[in-house]
């Protein structure tokens, strides 16, 4: 069997770009201010255990810690930021935690 040469000189590959002549109709839009809203989080948690997804809502809950900023989270909650650096790592908090955490 012969061996397969492959080529030494690397291809380049540019998709041509559309421009956008106007942004008519265009809204700036940050996913960030959508998780800081605690209104919608809670509904994603309800949402979650309503469906019986345990899972789903602590997902919610790690997601809505990491849109956080962790210093102000632990002086607001007085919970030490060993312990929510603990949550987001293993991803499994105790109730009473995520309580604190989602009061803030």
């Amino acid at each position: 069997m012969d061996k397969k040469k492959t080529s030494k000189e690397r291809k380049t590959c540019s998709p041509k770009l559309v421009k956008l002549k106007t942004f008519k109709g265009l809204e700036e839009w940050s996913p960030k201010t959508r998780l800081l809203n605690k209104k919608f989080i809670l509904k994603a948690v309800v949402e979650c255990l309503k469906n019986g997804d345990a899972e789903g809502a602590v997902e919610v809950v790690m997601t809505y810690i990491r849109a956080l900023n962790r210093h102000k989270l632990s002086r607001d909650t007085h919970v030490s930021i060993s312990t929510i650096e603990h949550c987001l790592q293993h991803g499994n908090p105790t109730i009473e935690t995520a309580f604190k955490l989602l009061s803030a």
